[in-house]
């Protein structure tokens, strides 16, 4: 890293912060989705990553500096958020080489960060389009297309489950350019002015228990509106094969693929705090503080809509870190 000796430390602090508040921002968007009951968790905690990778992006443009970090988060995921599908991991990772690879050419910073908001949410969108359409098959595409025709029986759409599919990526194409747009006005700010002054408290606060605040009630939603397209369309040969397929996919998924998945994991991490430097102990020990910090923003402006209140919550985390005082 091309730094200088004296200001190593304060180089390397920063470096650590930022994953640091990743790996928090991670659990506290998750969190926060599982409380309000938020379907699309892939646009909230896909934009947190997003945001991160930016400031790691901005200050550290050094080959392998974001994908180190994606190492690190992805271990303090897995300590903070156990029950995250492997999935999560892949968009994870997708949005780390993504930056990566973003950040190492000589485009210009506005490229960059729409570039890398609008693919990677994207990408967000057509892997879970993927996991429903692995799980429940064509068959239900059909079924569903079937019971729409049957329903709007004034209005017939050749493929429904297409259009619903489109209008789900257009969604996630929408944030995307919404948050690029959001990044660049956040960077091209004068922070060096921003008022590193102000008192967070040091009082190590909980972080949000994911299983506590997991709700079932889209699954419940889901697997309701499921049964009676089933019911209501599918001959009685059909819908039996429709719901052996996702239950074999699901049993397998839950009582297979996952624990193998974790226990991979757990030697892995293992591993990576024997051989590298205790990384992953430096980050989790620092999470209780950045937590305070994440919460201290969150509630700085808890009176707002929920839409301002985001948007200023990222921009006084990123005056805080993008700031030349910081």
């Amino acid at each position: 890293m091309n730094v200088k000796d004296t200001d190593l430390d304060k180089y390397n602090q920063k470096y650590y912060q930022i994953i640091t508040l990743w790996a928090v921002l991670e659990g506290f968007l998750g969190g926060l989705i599982h409380g309000l009951h938020i379907p699309i968790s892939g646009l909230l905690v896909g934009s947190g990553a997003i945001f991160c990778i930016t400031l790691l992006g901005i200050h550290f443009p050094e080959k392998g500096a974001i994908l180190k970090a994606f190492v690190i988060v992805a271990a303090c995921k897995f300590l903070l958020s156990p029950q995250s599908p492997p999935t999560a991991y892949l968009a994870l990772a997708f949005q780390s080489i993504l930056g990566q690879i973003l950040f190492s050419t000589p485009w210009s910073l506005r490229v960059k960060c729409f570039l890398l908001s609008i693919i990677s949410l994207v990408e967000s969108g057509i892997q879970r389009l993927l996991v429903v359409y692995f799980i429940f098959g064509m068959g239900f595409m059909d079924a569903f297309d079937d019971w729409m025709n049957k329903v709007m029986n004034s209005f017939h759409i050749s493929s429904y489950s297409l259009l619903f599919m489109i209008l789900y990526l257009l969604l996630h194409l929408a944030v995307g350019i919404w948050l690029g747009n959001a990044l660049n006005r956040l960077i091209q700010m004068k922070w060096n002015i921003y008022d590193k002054s102000i008192e967070i408290p040091t009082t190590a606060g909980e972080l949000i228990d994911n299983k506590k605040t997991r709700s079932w009630f889209w699954p419940w939603i889901l697997l309701g509106s499921l049964c009676f397209i089933y019911f209501d369309i599918l001959n009685h040969k059909d819908w039996i094969y429709l719901v052996v397929r996702a239950s074999i996919i699901v049993i397998g998924w839950f009582f297979v693929i996952i624990p193998f998945f974790k226990k991979l994991m757990t030697i892995w991490i293992k591993n990576s705090q024997e051989n590298q430097n205790n990384d992953i102990q430096a980050v989790m020990q620092a999470v209780p503080n950045m937590w305070n910090l994440v919460k201290f923003f969150w509630q700085k402006n808890s009176n707002l809509a929920w839409w301002k209140r985001i948007k200023l919550f990222y921009y006084d985390l990123g005056g805080y870190f993008i700031s030349e005082k910081s």
